[in-house]
């Protein structure tokens, strides 16, 4: 479940990807590393069960598997250290739990993922932690809302159903030393690294792309100090963390492939996001790799590709219109989740200017995307 990652020289992600996590001289030359399940771990001595004493003292708190995981996770993102967790919001919670304390405020942003938000509006809040916001695309906003009290600032980026962008190192400069924590799920470290732009931690929740097979519930942390790292591994250890091997193994599974299906995530989700911008029945796509998106200059500064996932919303549209659509489609399913091989479809809130609308949620698959074209085309002709 923890992992220090010592790094070497920086080598290219396509090739992190396929090695990292693999010590061939500790599994007799097996290219996987074997998957580890236990609890109990057995000692030589009455000296070895100290606390410390030996690498491995009890299953939750890490084994061989989840350490390769972590071991990979680190180095993609070029970070010192890594955990993983039982799911991506259990990473975002402990995080936010070992930096928040009474009395402290926590700046949160408004496109940040929905869940998240409830956690920082409920259980912070009665925990005694004061919740700031600020938009993504308002630099003004977020300086105004640092205080001498600010612990963190946490942010998805780009901004969930929004998918608004900031140049992160314009707002790690601006927070000084106040830590940055940035959730990297929808580029992946394939596509983008906070770390390099000044975030002091970054989370990922590996059901979506780098699981990739919509069969696993897992996330994870990965910290550029090793002070933070061990700050959060305290409080995951207290608060009950753990990881499944079988689960950490389908993540390091996933790894192996990224490259290749973030490639065609990206191909496919640029060609129907294109498609359905100039479709009759829509009024807008926001997708930052779109030219006339919003967040479009501050995303190609930043990242070298984009996650699959985009949100539109329809002409006229209202939520009856929305649930038309989506209750017209065929091939793609209607679903919450998103980054497995499969094109999925939800319902989502975007708040622009203070005006809150209902659109359709994308995560585009692996299919032929004409197969797509034709789905869609259908369910939103139906809309009319």
């Amino acid at each position: 479940m923890t992992s220090e990652h010592r790094p070497a020289a920086k080598r290219a992600v396509g090739t992190v990807l396929t090695t990292a996590g693999r010590a061939h001289d500790g599994h007799s030359g097996f290219v996987n590393p074997p998957v580890y399940r236990g609890s109990t771990v057995l000692f030589g001595s009455y000296d070895e069960m100290a606390p410390g004493a030996a690498r491995y003292h009890y299953g939750r708190w890490g084994t061989p598997t989840t350490d390769a995981l972590c071991d990979a996770l680190a180095e993609l993102e070029h970070g010192a250290a890594a955990l993983a967790m039982c799911s991506g919001l259990a990473a975002i919670t402990t995080v936010l739990q070992a930096f928040a304390g009474a009395g402290d405020r926590v700046l949160i942003s408004r496109s940040s993922y929905a869940a998240a938000r409830r956690f920082c509006d409920g259980m912070l809040r009665r925990q005694g932690v004061v919740i700031d916001e600020f938009s993504l695309d308002r630099p003004d906003e977020f300086a105004a809302g640092l205080t001498d009290r600010t612990c963190a600032v946490y942010l998805d980026l780009p901004g969930a159903t929004n998918f608004d962008v900031c140049l992160l190192r314009d707002l790690v400069a601006v927070a000084g030393d106040v830590p940055v924590i940035v959730d990297n799920t929808w580029a992946t470290p394939y596509f983008f690294n906070p770390i390099d732009h000044g975030a002091r931690v970054v989370l990922h929740s590996l059901s979506k792309y780098i699981g990739g097979h919509a069969d696993s519930i897992l996330g994870a942390a990965v910290f550029a100090r090793m002070a933070d790292y061990e700050r959060v591994r305290d409080v995951s250890r207290l608060v009950g963390q753990a990881v499944g091997a079988d689960d950490a193994n389908l993540a390091l599974r996933g790894l192996r492939t990224l490259a290749v299906r973030m490639d065609r995530h990206f191909r496919s989700a640029c060609d129907i996001a294109s498609w359905l911008n100039a479709h009759p029945a829509i009024e807008r796509v926001h997708y930052p790799p779109l030219p006339g998106d919003r967040g479009h200059a501050a995303w190609q500064a930043q990242f070298s590709g984009a996650g699959g996932v985009f949100t539109c919303l329809l002409k006229g549209g209202d939520e009856a219109a929305v649930r038309t659509a989506i209750d017209g489609l065929g091939l793609i399913g209607r679903g919450w989740g998103w980054g497995g091989y499969e094109t999925v479809a939800c319902p989502a809130t975007l708040s622009q200017d203070g005006v809150k609308r209902v659109g359709m949620r994308l995560s585009i698959g692996l299919e032929d995307t004409e197969s797509l074209r034709r789905d869609l085309d259908a369910a939103l002709r139906g809309c009319g």
